[in-house]
């Protein structure tokens, strides 16, 4: 299950172009999800071209490694929640939608500057949270899997709120979380305390090009400062085996030159580097 930053549900995030907003509650979640899963036994969906692209392309797909992870329990077992835009970041692959300093340049700058998508994007809701949370953390109690991308995770107080729940009321143990993050913000002690208690967390960093490429692809972080919080990062990994952490690379045309580059800095790091799926959007950024 994945709810956007617009709390728009997906059954997965790469399904395209889906929302059963309408829908908030566990039920109706069920009946669309089994709705599309008995179509997608005879065929493949529409709205599923990433995986089947990928398929394609002779790589394993988000389909296939999620055949592999569940067992077939009823029940939703994998949470995907972004939970709201904030972020501190104006990346270039980006949209308002998933930044709200995004949101926050569309809406200053004349309209003329912008295609008319964007202008769109900049005006849809991210407040939805207030009202569904209640009911996610019904659920979560019986997940196993737990996934918080964003905007920027860790700016968003509501994963926070979501985190010291399970780990106040025992949960945690029996959870694997998974955070994806741009590596600004360190690790606070109260937070770290919390993620330690789970069966196990990974820390997948957005690492898209070193030095100044980095800084271009990801406007408004710095190298050095994200190098450090890395460091720091990869020594709580070293120190506790539920830990584990991973740069996650996304190829592009305007980082191509650095693949190999990026990956020998994160070898030297003694880091795991792991290339994303190819972008599809937007277009000009892909580079196959």
């Amino acid at each position: 299950m994945t709810i956007g930053p617009i709390g728009n549900v997906r059954p997965c995030c790469m399904y395209i172009n889906t929302d059963i907003i309408q829908r908030y509650n566990e039920h109706g979640w069920r009946e669309k999800f089994d709705e599309l899963y008995e179509e997608s036994l005879t065929k493949w969906l529409p709205n599923c071209y990433e995986c089947k692209a990928e398929e394609d392309r002779g790589r394993q797909s988000l389909r296939q490694r999620a055949n592999e992870w569940f067992d077939g329990e009823e029940g939703i077992q994998y949470w995907d929640l972004k939970l709201h835009n904030t972020c501190n970041l104006t990346c270039v692959m980006c949209n308002p939608i998933s930044s709200s300093k995004w949101q926050k340049l569309v809406t200053e700058l004349p309209n003329e500057k912008w295609l008319d998508i964007v202008k769109e994007d900049a005006q849809k809701k991210t407040g939805w949270h207030k009202n569904i949370l209640p009911l996610i953390m019904e659920q979560l109690y019986d997940t196993k899997y737990l996934k918080f991308t964003g905007g920027e995770p860790m700016l968003i107080p509501h994963v926070r709120k979501i985190i010291k729940r399970l780990y106040d009321d025992g949960i945690s143990p029996a959870v694997d979380l998974s955070i994806i993050t741009n590596g600004t913000i360190p690790i606070d002690k109260e937070m770290l305390k919390m993620l330690l208690t789970f069966k196990r967390t990974e820390l997948l960093v957005s690492i898209d090009g070193i030095e100044d490429r980095f800084e271009y692809i990801r406007a408004g972080a710095n190298w050095k400062e994200v190098e450090t919080n890395l460091k720091e990062f990869n020594k709580i990994e070293k120190q506790n085996r539920n830990f584990s952490l991973c740069i996650l690379y996304l190829p592009m045309s305007i980082n191509a030159a650095q693949n190999e580059s990026a990956a020998q800095w994160a070898k030297n790091l003694d880091i795991i580097f792991s290339k994303s799926v190819d972008i599809y959007k937007p277009e000009y950024l892909t580079y196959r």
